[in-house]
């Protein structure tokens, strides 16, 4: 089994503003009189950023199928067998939506770590399915 990962610099950056902004909030909260909810929103704010910088995108590839994880949450698994084809693509992320797991009213679904080069995965049922990045190109090639 191959196992590919990527960070998108675009949602680690985010996610750790959202903390850092969580630990000023918690600092201006401590440091004077504060209100419970001045502190119920800095940890938010904390756990969420730390949560959001800690995402990454995943492709696990075998013989039988291909499982693309945006982790800790998403994920799909697609059989060989229902893969009709592999093309190369150009992905523009603000035209899916921006970064991270992506479903748009097209049938199709997308894994965009970063624009640019990537892979679209034409499936059997009509679908797409699209990843960019360097987990892209390393699925292109590995399923060419």
């Amino acid at each position: 089994m191959q196992v590919y990962r990527e960070r998108s610099a675009v949602i680690t950056v985010g996610g750790a503003v959202v903390a850092l902004a969580g630990v000023v909030t918690l600092g201006f909260a401590l440091a004077g009189e504060s209100s419970i909810g001045q502190l119920i929103l800095g940890g938010i704010l904390l756990v969420m950023g730390s949560l959001t910088a800690g995402i990454y995108g995943e492709v696990r590839i075998d013989a039988r199928k291909v499982d693309l994880r945006m982790v800790p949450a998403p994920h799909r698994v697609i059989d060989i067998a229902d893969i009709k084809s592999v093309e190369p693509i150009d992905i523009a992320p603000l035209k899916y939506g921006g970064w991270g797991w992506r479903r748009t009213g097209r049938r199709t679904t997308a894994l965009i770590m970063r624009g640019g080069p990537g892979a679209c995965l034409q499936l059997t049922d009509g679908s797409r399915f699209l990843v960019s990045g360097r987990l892209g190109r390393q699925l292109l090639t590995a399923l060419r």
